[in-house]
């Protein structure tokens, strides 16, 4: 890509940017801000590995009797570290129908037997996942996933029929995060975009009553970018627990959580009835292949501040 191209892409992005905050100012309301002195996104970040670790044994991190809950609400919400980093941000659904969209097209998805992935880590017994994303994992040039190229037809219906999520899950990453928002859209995939501004998503087709999920994180994806998640279905139950911000976030149908997954573990609580759910994202290798291919620089590490004293809640 040319530099002249490059410019001409930035300039586009740093005014969808602009549309972005004005149409916000005008629709969406305050949210209600959470500072967590006890975790800051640098730290996180700063921990970052692309190897699964177990937390099962860190009671820190497993002893939910001792997090914080925060119910649905049509209020967004939103979780600063000591840093002032953000951490999560919960963006209430204004339409149902999105999430009604979803539900429906993830159940008219195949079923197919539970598969193990993730290089043998299972996150959930009762969830069969399914991955639609174009990536560059092992490969010099970008590829669409073999889930993807394996429904065929049943994929790109599926990615049709939630346009209108992907444009809105856009539009949430834009207004909190114009990094990322940027940099996962000035180069060429190779391929359209699967999910809107992301390329790609997880599909997790829950089962009914499922159980809980196991403590993960997503390590593919990079430690500096975010990813969207969005539940649907009729059930009660199924929080996010953020287990290093020690919170436990409700979601309605169709409500968006931005956080950066591949550096906070999170599960999922047990479900009464059935939830389904989709994280849009772009992977780390994509965002190295453009590296490679484009000259694309990493991103600066934020100065380091000097100690202060940690305030009290």
């Amino acid at each position: 890509m040319g530099s002249t191209k490059v410019k001409t892409a930035k300039k586009a992005l740093q005014k969808r940017i602009k549309s972005i905050a004005k149409l916000a100012a005008a629709n969406v309301p305050e949210p209600q801000v959470i500072k967590l002195h006890h975790v800051s996104l640098g730290d996180l970040r700063s921990k970052y590995s692309h190897v699964h670790v177990p937390v099962d044994a860190q009671d820190s991190r497993m002893d939910t009797s001792t997090f914080t809950r925060y119910q649905a609400s049509t209020q967004p919400l939103e979780f600063r570290g000591r840093d002032g980093g953000l951490l999560a941000y919960r963006h209430p659904s204004s339409n149902g129908a999105l999430a009604r969209t979803l539900h429906q097209s993830i159940t008219d998805l195949p079923r197919r037997k539970k598969k193990v992935s993730h290089k043998g880590l299972e996150r959930s017994k009762h969830v069969v996942v399914r991955h639609y994303h174009v990536d560059c994992k092992s490969s010099p040039q970008p590829y669409l996933s073999r889930d993807y190229r394996r429904d065929g037809v049943k994929a790109k219906r599926f990615i049709e029929q939630n346009q209108a999520l992907w444009r809105r899950m856009g539009f949430v990453l834009g207004l909190k995060d114009q990094a990322t928002f940027k940099e996962i859209q000035l180069f060429d995939t190779g391929f359209d975009r699967l999910c809107g501004v992301f390329a790609g998503c997880v599909i997790n087709q829950g089962d009914v009553d499922a159980g809980s999920s196991v403590p993960h994180r997503d390590p593919g994806e990079s430690r500096e970018s975010y990813a969207c998640l969005a539940s649907t279905g009729q059930y009660t139950g199924g929080g996010v627990i953020l287990h290093d911000l020690h919170v436990i976030v409700e979601l309605n149908p169709g409500d968006i959580l931005m956080f950066p997954d591949s550096i906070i573990y999170h599960s999922n609580e047990p479900v009464q009835g059935q939830r389904n759910s989709v994280v849009c994202y772009t992977s780390k290798s994509m965002i190295d292949y453009w590296r490679r291919r484009f000259g694309m620089k990493k991103r600066k590490a934020p100065k380091k501040k000097s100690p202060s004293r940690v305030e009290l809640d």
